[in-house]
């Protein structure tokens, strides 16, 4: 596991990241994610290749998506409202920002931790056998 939380598995040489399936999707999570949050943080992790930022132009992010540039950056909005990513302008020349998803990887493992602990608690209690 990389420091950044996201783990790297080597499957026929080619480099692949796993997502968990407890992406809080839906209105039933207190912070739940629409379809269109979920997929602009699948391509971001998508363009995540080591430790740095991913940094992939709006531009790029829209046609892969399907839908406009504004669109993505006002999902890009969302997403740093409910801290799941960080913008940053990358200074020189590339006009493309840079977004760490510190915020994500950090709510990820907070939901993996919960989890482990319901499922723990699960675990310790008596099996309740009906007759």
């Amino acid at each position: 596991q990389a420091e950044d939380g996201i783990r790297d598995y080597k499957v026929t040489g080619v480099q692949t990241c796993a997502l968990p399936i407890c992406l809080p999707v839906g209105e039933h999570h207190h912070k739940g994610l629409s379809a269109s949050e979920v997929l602009l943080l699948i391509h971001l992790i998508d363009y995540k290749w080591d430790e740095k930022a991913p940094w992939p132009a709006t531009r790029v992010l829209a046609r892969r998506m399907g839908i406009t540039v504004r669109a993505v950056r006002m999902t890009l909005s969302k997403l740093e409202e409910k801290s799941l990513l960080r913008r940053v302008q990358s200074a020189g020349r590339s006009r493309t920002n840079r977004y760490h998803l510190d915020g994500l990887f950090d709510q990820l493992e907070a939901l993996q931790a919960e989890d482990d602990a319901q499922e723990k608690v699960l675990r310790a209690a008596p099996l309740k056998v009906q007759r």
